[in-house]
């Protein structure tokens, strides 16, 4: 399942639009993020983490939210970070 902008993709229809036409136009609209779109962030993109990298080699996120302190892995998400300048779609 794919989340899309309903809108955008009403407004690209025209008045005699084919199934397969809208099918068409239907797959290559673009996703919308759920986690951004909930107003969270990943850890990855997160100013309270501290990114660090285990002896595996492999990226994780250290939390210094102040009441979510411990290790998440990039790809985690939450409610209570904040995405950095650099980070913003």
């Amino acid at each position: 399942m794919r989340l899309i902008d309903i809108t955008g993709f009403c407004e690209s229809l025209g008045d005699h639009e084919t199934v397969s036409g809208v099918l068409t136009k239907l797959s290559k609209q673009p996703t919308i993020d759920l986690v951004h779109a909930a107003g969270g962030c990943y850890c990855r993109e997160c100013t309270y983490a501290e990114h660090l990298i285990n002896g595996a080699g492999k990226r994780y996120e250290l939390c210094k939210y102040e009441d979510v302190d411990g290790v998440r892995w990039p790809d985690d998400f939450c409610s209570v970070g904040e995405r950095g300048e650099d980070d913003h779609d």
